[in-house]
């Protein structure tokens, strides 16, 4: 969305939910408004987008990533770490995933596997 690049939140969040509204099984639509949400840190809407557009497109990583950074800022590291596990399994690329889900297992106390994960 060139307006979320422009950095005019308000106005790319009225263009996806015009979006939303045309094509409810969008899961680029929801993606994008959720991490408009993210950045301006309304997480609990964010976090239905990305709920939203893992149920729409189960196989895409960033939906899972995305849900379980938001459940690990909230302190619900049992659910965030089965999030990031699901997007792991999806990506396991994706370096960005390593980081968070280290710290969701160092909580727990499984400092090995987090240094695994480190080392990726």
């Amino acid at each position: 969305c060139a307006l979320e690049s422009l950095g005019d939140y308000p106005r790319a969040l009225r263009a996806l939910d015009r979006t939303i509204d045309f094509n409810p099984r969008c899961s680029l639509a929801y993606e994008t408004k959720g991490k408009i949400l993210y950045i301006t840190r309304a997480l609990k809407p964010a976090f239905l987008c990305y709920e939203k557009m893992a149920e729409l497109d189960p196989e895409n990583y960033e939906g899972h990533y995305m849900k379980g950074e938001i459940l690990r800022a909230h302190g619900q590291n049992k659910l965030a770490l089965e999030c990031l596990n699901i997007a792991m399994r999806l990506d396991p690329n994706q370096a960005a995933i390593y980081v968070p889900r280290g710290a969701v297992l160092e909580h727990f106390g499984d400092v090995d596997e987090a240094l695994k994960g480190y080392d990726k």
